[in-house]
């Protein structure tokens, strides 16, 4: 009999259920429709939107009851991620951001960190395979959409023919990363061997391709290097320390120190951009100096009009649709100043500490892997806030819960497998 990869505990009381669905579960699943959520309703049916808000705020109920309850514990990263909402939200009132705005950030944040944090404590495999399914299942009908509306199924409120199934095309990456490993996880607790998630690669790389997403495709050669070396380099491992150390040098030399890019020209044209990242390098300038005005609280959460209208006052460069810095690091600073950067930088430092107490494995080196590649697209898009904070999480909790230790693999499972491919990393 399969052991699940993660056991839920309850040392006050039973497990709440409602009839015979338990309250985590429902969570869980509630969550990832939430995650990959049709966004192209709106579009047909005005004001539909609310009806995610509805959902995303009803999961969040049954969190709360499942940390009350004790079925998942509170920590000292969730306590810092909540912190860092806390700081955005009072930017944001202090600068008379619409509710709207602020609320809509707030809901990524909290439903990716919660929604994986519960259902890796609780659900275990069962919510890996969730995950897996209904991600497969909603990027490959977005792929579908894609190719049977070449042109789009909608446009966006700016007149760009980018809406498809589950949302804009070039913010939908992600969701096609999380999707990747959903599948991937999924595949090392029920293989012998490490399994290749070819489905959600080949689902993204068909998108980027169709699409001509440069940032997917660079993701996705990225993710099936480091994944073939996972598998086939022997000794190969990778930490969430540097990860991070990669992502602080690139954000410091290239969008910090706006260096000429020159050299890689060659492997831009390859995929149809310019060394200055398709004048993101300007927006990073204008986000800069914007950040300099307001360095300590910064100016709030912002919309797409709000950041238009700043660019606009500050250059006449005609990049006045862009919506956002297309930097999430960036985008961060702008929207909580450094009060909130120091509170984001402290949740990885402390997903960073607790994964160096503990002994490498191939589990430890695929979350290792999503940090990586989730900041590297941060450092060229303006909306990831949510999806790193989400791995912090995850890899904070499967660190200090598991200490990914060998010692420990071997005293809690009956049998122990190699790299902790099938081992219960948690009990």
């Amino acid at each position: 009999m399969k052991q699940e990869m993660y056991r839920c505990h309850s040392m006050a009381s039973p497990n709440l259920h409602v009839g015979s669905i338990k309250i985590s579960s429902a969570c869980c699943l509630l969550g990832i429709l939430w995650m990959y959520r049709l966004e192209c309703v709106s579009y047909i049916i005005h004001g539909f939107g609310i009806v995610w808000y509805l959902l995303g705020a009803f999961t969040l109920g049954l969190s709360v009851l499942v940390y009350l309850r004790g079925e998942a514990k509170f920590t000292s990263v969730h306590a810092i991620a909540l912190l860092f909402c806390v700081s955005i939200v009072t930017s944001s009132i202090i600068s008379g951001t619409q509710a709207v705005v602020w609320v809509d950030e707030l809901f990524d944040i909290l439903m990716l960190a919660v929604v994986m944090d519960i259902g890796l404590r609780c659900g275990g495999l069962g919510f890996l395979k969730a995950g897996c399914y209904i991600s497969r299942f909603f990027i490959t009908a977005n792929t579908i959409s894609a190719l049977v509306f070449p042109n789009a199924m909608f446009h966006d409120v700016t007149g760009a023919p980018t809406i498809f199934l589950l949302g804009a095309d070039n913010s939908l990456i992600v969701r096609y990363m999380l999707a990747i490993l959903f599948e991937y996880m999924y595949l090392l607790q029920i293989k012998e061997a490490n399994t290749l998630p070819i489905t959600s690669l080949i689902n993204i790389l068909l998108f980027s391709i169709f699409r001509d997403i440069a940032t997917g495709k660079v993701i996705s050669i990225i993710l099936i290097m480091l994944f073939v070396a996972a598998r086939y380099v022997r000794g190969f491992s990778l930490t969430p320390s540097f990860a991070v150390l990669v992502n602080v040098v690139f954000f410091l030399v290239v969008v910090v120190g706006q260096s000429a890019m020159g050299w890689a020209d060659p492997i831009f044209q390859m995929l149809g951009r310019d060394s200055d990242f398709t004048h993101r390098a300007y927006l990073w300038g204008f986000s800069l100096d914007l950040i300099s005005q307001n360095p300590i609280l910064g100016i709030g959460c912002f919309s797409a009009d709000t950041f238009n209208h700043y660019i606009m006052s500050m250059t006449t460069s005609g990049l006045f649709n862009t919506g956002n810095p297309h930097n999430t690091y960036l985008t961060i600073m702008l929207s909580g100043g450094i009060v909130a950067f120091v509170l984001f930088s402290a949740a990885l430092l402390l997903a960073c500490i607790e994964a160096n107490k503990a002994e490498r494995s191939l589990p430890g080196t695929v979350l290792a892997i999503f940090l990586l590649v989730f900041m590297l697209h941060a450092q060229i898009e303006g909306r990831d806030t949510a999806y790193i904070l989400m791995i912090s999480v995850c890899i904070f909790m499967l660190s200090v819960r598991t200490d990914f230790s060998k010692s420990a693999r071997l005293r809690r499972c009956p049998t122990n497998r190699t790299m902790g491919v099938r081992s219960c990393l948690s009990q």
